[in-house]
């Protein structure tokens, strides 16, 4: 038996629980400065990027060719930019020209173009 006739001390051992909690609080901190550390060095790897097959061309062996999907992604995004920053004909039949982002984005805001629908005005006229 324990001096306390078999059951736990009403008092708590104060010193004890906060080694625990200073124990677990460093533990914390230091598995988040591992992860902070290893995990650019991780994502940064050519591994990391999973590798996707992709038939480039008919072989005459038959050999499936392999590409990342990052570079795929990288060259879409050039592309894009591209397209976003020259002078081109969209649809020549019909007109429909590209201009670079920059100046479209200039010429709505010193038009002042209307974006979206009219605002709704009371039936009996104008606002005052």
């Amino acid at each position: 038996m324990t001096a306390h006739g078999g059951h736990e001390a009403e008092s708590a051992n104060v010193p004890a629980l906060a080694l625990i909690t200073l124990a677990l609080y460093a533990t914390i901190a230091v598995c988040g400065l591992i992860v902070h550390w290893l995990l650019p060095a991780f994502i940064s790897h050519p591994a990391f990027e999973p590798r996707v097959p992709v038939v480039a061309s008919e072989d005459s062996l038959g050999v499936e060719h392999w590409i990342h999907p990052g570079a795929v992604i990288r060259e879409a995004r050039e592309e894009e930019r591209s397209n976003l920053s020259r002078y081109g004909w969209r649809d020549r039949s019909r007109g429909i020209a590209t201009i670079p982002i920059d100046q479209a984005m200039a010429i709505v805001a010193r038009e002042s173009w209307p974006l979206g629908p009219k605002p709704l005005t009371p039936r009996g006229g104008p606002s005052r």
